[in-house]
């Protein structure tokens, strides 16, 4: 009697496994196959909408605007906890625009690049010298002209626990990396220097002051961040407006104004001047009667809304008008730190081409109250005083020319019936500092810097598990699933031996 033939001859098996190695193979062509053209004809799909990922209006407006080559230098740990937000970042600037060239240097497993990039960029930036200034930073370079973004500058962080003695941590509350590094692309894409001059001598809020109440530092800082330098200016004896002022800023000024002083800004206004008035809310200095010349109305009053405060004085809004500065901030908010004064257009009749154009820009809610009796810095509501929705900063513009350059062109003014709502510390409250910036490039005719930046807020997410849970997930991890992938194959080598 015969035996059975086996079931798997030699040469059959030969077979089996030579097809599965072709198979095998195949499969590892396709791939990189597939990688290949992913890598070079690449597209991405954004299955489930997520809003901290889209980039702002203003960042898209100043990629689609570069015309020259931008190289961006990661020169980071890859281990640190900033590296991906930073890089994903950059990746999504590349999407919007071929001009950003980018590039990643791990200065712990790459130290000979290393040393060539600090070479060549502490010859270009000559603030970077040695090492512990140029660990984990980002470098932006166009044509000879170099920004630095520092690790330290790309979180904000929560100190309340700390302060309050409650906890021993510090948390990172806010990731401003769109807002650097778009800033420092304009910085280096954009060779035009604009002037910002801020009055002095009238008890202003001074640009070089860092107290969080009284001084403008942080608003200087962000003016210079988008390429406008800052300086002070005093119009007293027999000082001009500088040729090169661009954009002058009068910031809550307590003191009048000298005859001679007034004659100046409305003469640097007549010549096509910008301006941001940002007015005391308790000050009358003079400077009303220049504004009035302009088509702007000031109030001699101030504005409460009991529906939209904090402490009953503040003003919490997102009443904005329909114009190219509060576009971006939809659904925004601003913070007025203290009841501002009414500003409206007092122009009437027939407009021509040399009559100023008012518009509105923010106004209180509907349940405003314009409050004309004021003594001792204490308001008294009476039945006569205007209600509704109050406006209390206004645009101005006079010359049918559009897009004309802020060198000297169409005038442009922007006033605020209140000051401190840009000073140091609440100007990060809310929307204030996209309106800050929104204001400037509107003044200095930037369409292209326009839209709105604001910080990605970080997110925490925390299981919370007893230490009983804590044990049980630790076994299922390190021995239920490896000991069931274990017996499972055990079986199935077990039955084939049988």
């Amino acid at each position: 009697m015969s035996s059975p033939p086996t079931s798997f001859s030699r040469i059959r098996r030969l077979g089996i496994g030579l097809n599965v190695m072709a198979a095998v193979s195949c499969v590892f062509a396709l791939c990189v196959m597939v990688n290949y053209l992913a890598n070079r004809h690449y597209q991405r799909w954004q299955l489930a909408p997520q809003e901290r990922g889209d980039l702002a209006p203003q960042t898209i407006q100043v990629l689609k605007s570069l015309t020259n080559d931008i190289e961006v230098v990661v020169f980071f740990d890859a281990d640190e906890d900033l590296f991906e937000p930073v890089t994903e970042l950059l990746r999504r600037y590349q999407q919007v625009t071929p001009h950003i060239r980018l590039s990643h240097v791990d200065f712990q497993r790459n130290p000979a690049e290393a040393n060539r990039i600090k070479t060549k960029y502490s010859l270009l930036f000559p603030e970077v010298k040695n090492d512990v200034l140029f660990r984990n930073v980002v470098l932006f370079e166009s044509q000879g002209r170099v920004r630095v973004c520092y690790e330290r500058q790309l979180s904000d962080y929560d100190l309340s626990g700390l302060v309050s003695g409650k906890s021993r941590e510090v948390k990172r509350s806010a990731f401003l990396g769109e807002m650097l590094f778009t800033s420092a692309i304009v910085s280096v894409s954009d060779p035009a220097i604009r002037h910002a001059y801020f009055l002095t001598g009238h008890r202003e809020y001074s640009p070089e002051v860092k107290d969080n109440q009284a001084g403008y530092a942080q608003l200087a800082s962000v003016l210079r961040q988008n390429n406008i330098e800052v300086s002070t200016l005093s119009l007293r004896g027999t000082t001009q407006v500088p040729t090169n002022c661009q954009l002058l800023v009068v910031a809550g000024a307590q003191d009048r104004f000298l005859a001679e002083e007034l004659e100046r800004i409305d003469s640097y206004l007549q010549q096509g001047g910008r301006m941001l008035a940002l007015l005391h809310p308790l000050a009358a200095t003079g400077l009303e009667t220049v504004l009035a010349r302009w088509g702007v109305e000031v109030g001699k009053d101030l504005l409460f809304d009991r529906a939209n405060t904090l402490n009953g004085f503040d003003l919490i809004t997102s009443n904005f008008f329909n114009h190219a500065i509060t576009r971006p901030l939809f659904q925004a908010e601003l913070h007025i730190a203290n009841p501002p004064r009414s500003i409206a257009s007092s122009s009437s009749g027939r407009q021509n081409v040399d009559t100023p154009k008012v518009e509105p820009l923010v106004a209180t809610g509907e349940q405003g109250v314009a409050v004309t009796d004021i003594r001792n810095a204490v308001a008294y509501p009476t039945p006569q005083d205007r209600r509704g929705s109050i406006p209390f900063i206004v645009a101005v513009e006079r010359g049918g020319l559009q897009g004309v350059s802020a060198d000297r062109g169409a005038t442009r003014l922007v006033v605020a019936g209140e000051a401190q709502f840009l000073a140091n510390q609440i100007i990060y409250s809310k929307a204030n500092l996209d309106f800050a910036v929104q204001t400037a490039n509107w003044l200095l005719d930037r369409p292209q810097f326009m839209g709105g930046i604001q910080p990605r807020p970080v997110k925490e997410y925390r299981v919370v598990m007893s230490r009983q849970q804590v044990l049980a997930l630790r076994w299922f991890l390190l021995a239920v699933l490896p000991g069931g992938v274990l017996l499972t194959g055990s079986l199935v080598w077990l039955r084939r031996r049988l």
